[in-house]
C-alpha cells in the first residue's frame, strides 16, 4: 500500500512538473506574439503616418488658396529607443511661401499592450535650422534629441478603429494649456492610408472656445498614392464634434 502511494505521489509531481513546463514554454511564446502585434500595430501606423500631403478643402478638391499647406512626415531612422518608440520629424509649410512655417514638431510613437498607439509631441528649440528637412537628408542628419522642448500639447491615444482606420484623440476632458487664454485644449485626428486630418481647439473655463476653427479641422491627403497598394481610397469625414466640452 505505502509503495502504490509513492507511485500516486511521484506520478503527481510528474504531472505537475509537466503541466509547469507547459506553462512556462507558453509564457516566452505568448509574449512573443504580443511583441510582434505591437511591432506590426506600429509599423502599419508609422507607414500611414509617413509621407508628403497636401491640404483640402472641406469639398475634398485639393486647397489652392493662400492659406494652403504642405505637411511633411519623415520618420528618424537613426534615432533608436529601448522601447521601440518610433519618432517622426513633422514640419508643416505654407504652399506659396515654403520658407514660413506653420507648425514643426517632433513625434514619439509607441504601441502599448492594449493595442493603441501613443503619441507625443515635442517643439523644437532654433527649429529655423531644421527647416526644409524634408527635403536636405544632410539637414536632417543634423536634428538631435538636444534640440526638443516640452510641448504644451498633452498625450494623443490613437485607436485602430478598423482595418482602414485610426482614430486618435487627447484626454477626454481635455488637456491643460495656456495659449491664447485658453485653460485647456482638445485635439482629434483621423488616419488612413490616404489623408491625415487634425482638428486643435481651445477652450476657457467656461468651456467656451477661444482657438482654434469651430466647425472643422485641418484635411490632408497623401501626394503620392503609387508607392504601395493601398486598401481604400474613401476619404474619411473628420465628426463635428467628437468630444462636447460646451
Amino acid at each position: 500500500m505505502r509503495r502504490v502511494i509513492v507511485e500516486l505521489k511521484h506520478m503527481k509531481n510528474l504531472f505537475i512538473g509537466a503541466c509547469m513546463f507547459f506553462f512556462l514554454a507558453l509564457v516566452p511564446a505568448s509574449s512573443k506574439a504580443q511583441s510582434s502585434n505591437r511591432s506590426t500595430l506600429l509599423e502599419t501606423f508609422s507607414r500611414w503616418f509617413a509621407g508628403d500631403f497636401n491640404t483640402v478643402t472641406s469639398k475634398g478638391f485639393v486647397d489652392t488658396s493662400s492659406y494652403a499647406l504642405n505637411l511633411h512626415h519623415l520618420v528618424l531612422k537613426s534615432w533608436k529607443s529601448d522601447d521601440s518608440t518610433l519618432w517622426v520629424y513633422e514640419e508643416i509649410n505654407f504652399v506659396n511661401h515654403n520658407d514660413q512655417v506653420f507648425r514643426q514638431l517632433v513625434w514619439s510613437l509607441k504601441a502599448d499592450p492594449e493595442g493603441n498607439i501613443i503619441a507625443n509631441q515635442y517643439l523644437l528649440q532654433k527649429g529655423w535650422l531644421f527647416t526644409g528637412a524634408w527635403k536636405s537628408a544632410d539637414r536632417l542628419r543634423q536634428l538631435s534629441s538636444e534640440y526638443l522642448a516640452s510641448s504644451p500639447f498633452c498625450e494623443l491615444v490613437f485607436t485602430r478603429v478598423n482595418k482602414f482606420y485610426f482614430k486618435g484623440s487627447s484626454l477626454k476632458n481635455g488637456c491643460p494649456n495656456n495659449y491664447k487664454n485658453a485653460v485647456f485644449f482638445s485635439d482629434v485626428f483621423n488616419l488612413t492610408q490616404l489623408q491625415l486630418d487634425f482638428w486643435d481647439r481651445g477652450w476657457d473655463a467656461s468651456g467656451k472656445l477661444v482657438w482654434g476653427s469651430a466647425k472643422e479641422g485641418i484635411h490632408f491627403i497623401r501626394k503620392s498614392i503609387t508607392a504601395q497598394p493601398f486598401e481604400q481610397t474613401d476619404v474619411v469625414v473628420m465628426p463635428s464634434d467628437t468630444i462636447n466640452y460646451r
